[in-house]
């Protein structure tokens, strides 16, 4: 395979957006920003910036010309514009598309019910599979990189408050789960396009570390100097809770069974072991305290 060079981020404006952007840069990539045609976002000067309207197959292609990667970092909301992305990168002849697959992995959700609501992911993940079976010299990367840790923190996913210092332990809080840093995830897209032969055609998980949500509190209470209040909870309960909540047309019930699928005892979703995407990609697991400090250091959550 071709060496890959020049790398399309398709949502680079966004809070991910940014980080795989400065990834890239430093690994020596080539970057332009594929941004909207009303988006006045600003980037670094060594950023190329085309902007598109997402308007048709041919139009998006016409803006990935040329270029070696597409990588998207679309948010939640905008998924459905993947496939005409991949339509896009096919037709410009990009040898390698990594999908905003960022996040669980998504082939461990089976018929839970967390699976449904991520469901437009898992069919990105087919039809790159099929396009890529279907076109000689297009590949693909998808990287589940497991919550995003400075989100899980600011948004109460981890089930930790860190402004009333409160918290609550599901089950018994000693469920691992694998979180990873926005930085972390940058990286490690710039890494699967470093080492591109051993990445093609892959699904990889990595993540910054693997905690459990009692390993977590005890960090933060040192590194903060603070004792918080804690609570138990059910996720049995907040399964149904969860439930009740979407039947409603609460879209806060994602975020509670997002809990019941990392701390649920025996749930079994670290992503971190001997021979998984860190160890192929050759990305260190991070000091959960080291990334702690900075965080609450740097109001970065």
């Amino acid at each position: 395979m071709a060496q890959m060079r020049t790398v399309a981020v398709v949502g680079a404006s966004g809070n991910l957006g940014f980080y795989v952007v400065k990834a890239l840069l430093a690994a020596g990539f080539v970057v332009t920003a594929v941004i909207r045609a009303t988006s006045e976002a600003p980037f670094p000067a060594e950023v190329i910036v085309k902007k598109t309207d997402f308007a048709t197959v041919e139009s998006v292609a016409a803006v990935l010309e040329g270029h070696d990667v597409v990588v998207s970092t679309l948010g939640t909301f905008a998924i459905s514009i993947q496939r005409q992305l991949i339509d896009a990168a096919i037709a410009a002849r990009v040898q390698r598309f990594i999908p905003s697959e960022f996040g669980v992995d998504t082939r461990t959700l089976g018929s839970s019910k967390l699976a449904a609501i991520v469901s437009s992911k898992l069919e990105i993940i087919n039809y790159l599979e099929e396009k890529s079976g279907q076109h000689d010299g297009f590949t693909w990367t998808a990287l589940a990189t497991g919550s995003f840790f400075e989100w899980g923190l600011n948004r109460g996913t981890f089930g930790i408050d860190l402004v009333a210092k409160t918290a609550t332990i599901y089950d018994s809080g000693n469920e691992p789960f694998s979180p990873s840093t926005f930085s972390f995830v940058g990286q490690a897209v710039a890494a699967s396009l470093v080492q591109a032969d051993k990445t093609r055609n892959k699904y990889l998980a990595v993540a910054s570390f693997t905690i459990t949500q009692n390993e977590l509190l005890k960090a933060i209470e040192e590194e903060s100097g603070s004792k918080f209040v804690v609570e138990h909870a059910s996720t049995l309960e907040l399964e149904k809770l969860a439930l009740e909540k979407l039947s409603k047309g609460n879209p806060t019930g994602v975020v509670d069974l997002m809990k019941v699928y990392l701390f649920k005892d025996g749930g079994a979703h670290q992503l971190v072991f001997e021979g998984s995407g860190n160890d192929i990609l050759k990305l260190p697991e991070a000091d959960l305290h080291a990334v702690l400090k900075h965080v609450l250091n740097t109001a970065e959550f």
